[in-house]
């Protein structure tokens, strides 16, 4: 017997791909699955997008404000009837069997991973595409369950998990709200408790991501490094030395390097900047598909430059500065449930 799904989609200002993100969902359903959606109070047409949609077996709750991604997720959780939570992002399209090998696979572990690569174009893509190209290589060649030595990212927007251990492992960590590493704290928690992980290679989707304004590229770099700097914190709470890798996030050690050499050496800094810089460039040419030309690489250097030095400046202010009040300080909201299915 298969085992039945919620699965919980969380979504704020969504419109532009979450009718493709449900559309996507819908065929990898059985008969006793549910889908849960969660809106954090969006301002944009998400809700209208969703109800252009028939969806049976559906339950829609709009939130009064934005509680942010943990306490969202955790919502959905503490709203789903079966034993086995799918949680898949607002912007994660899935392919059409994504969900099918997931069923059986959960029966072996504690939490399935599933793989799903970026798509998209402007500032965001810019960032991303030295990231997208590590994350593809490690990807190919990570193979077994995941070890604090052998960390791979617990994905909290494309995973299937039993609802149990989720509880036990008291969800995604509130504190976390507006700071993209709750799902790496979620994972320490995970493999604290010895809980089984396990990357599925055909639980595929694909990440729509969206366009960015400069300052949106700021604003993430600033939320970016806060998260960082609690993630720290939690790992020599748990006596664990946080994994970077190649994956994520993107520890602007250059940088770091950058003003260390340039206190020392000064002009040889600025040949060192100028040697690893080229060399990154190489790698992205010959290692990515697409072509890009000399403007093009120049611009995605400065632009990346711009969100690794607001990132670790980032990460040091809050490293010293910024300690959260409480555990969950998520304040009362109100829950409304929007009638699904096509708009009259």
């Amino acid at each position: 017997m298969q085992n039945k799904f919620s699965i919980i989609v969380l979504t704020y200002n969504s419109g532009e791909y979450i009718k493709k993100t449900i559309e996507s969902i819908l065929p990898n359903m059985i008969d006793g699955d549910e889908l849960i959606i969660i809106d954090n109070n969006s301002s944009d047409d998400t809700i209208s997008k969703i109800q252009e949609i028939s969806i049976e077996n559906c339950s829609i709750y709009k939130l009064s404000k934005n509680i942010g991604i943990s306490a969202g997720r955790n919502l959905g959780a503490s709203l789903a009837k079966h034993s086995k939570l799918a949680f898949i992002d607002s912007d994660i399209i899935l392919e059409k069997t994504s969900l099918q090998n997931a069923r059986i696979k959960i029966n072996e572990c504690d939490a399935l991973i599933g793989e799903y690569y970026d798509e998209g174009n402007g500032l965001n893509w810019q960032i991303e595409m030295t990231r997208e190209l590590f994350a593809k290589k490690r990807k190919e060649n990570f193979d077994g369950p995941i070890t604090f030595k052998k960390f791979a990212t617990f994905s909290g927007g494309m995973c299937v998990i039993d609802k149990d251990v989720f509880l036990k492992a008291g969800g995604y960590s509130e504190k976390y709200f507006g700071s993209p590493c709750e799902d790496i704290n979620f994972e320490f928690e995970l493999l604290k408790q010895k809980r089984k992980l396990l990357i599925d290679k055909s639980f595929v989707g694909h990440h729509k991501k969206k366009k960015l304004t400069l300052w949106g590229l700021i604003k993430r770099g600033i939320h970016s490094g806060k998260g960082v700097a609690l993630l720290i914190r939690s790992s020599f709470k748990h006596k664990v030395i946080v994994p970077f890798n190649l994956q994520w996030p993107r520890f602007p050690l250059y940088i770091l390097l950058f003003i260390i050499l340039l206190s020392i050496f000064k002009p040889w800094s600025l040949i060192t900047l100028a040697v690893l810089t080229i060399l990154r460039w190489l790698t992205i040419i010959f290692s990515i598909k697409k072509r890009y030309s000399l403007i093009r690489l120049i611009n995605f250097e400065v632009l990346r430059f711009i969100y690794e030095f607001v990132l670790l400046f980032s990460l040091f202010y809050h490293s010293i500065f910024y300690w959260p009040k409480t555990e969950n300080a998520i304040s009362n909201y109100k829950i409304i449930e929007v009638k699904n299915g096509r708009k009259s």
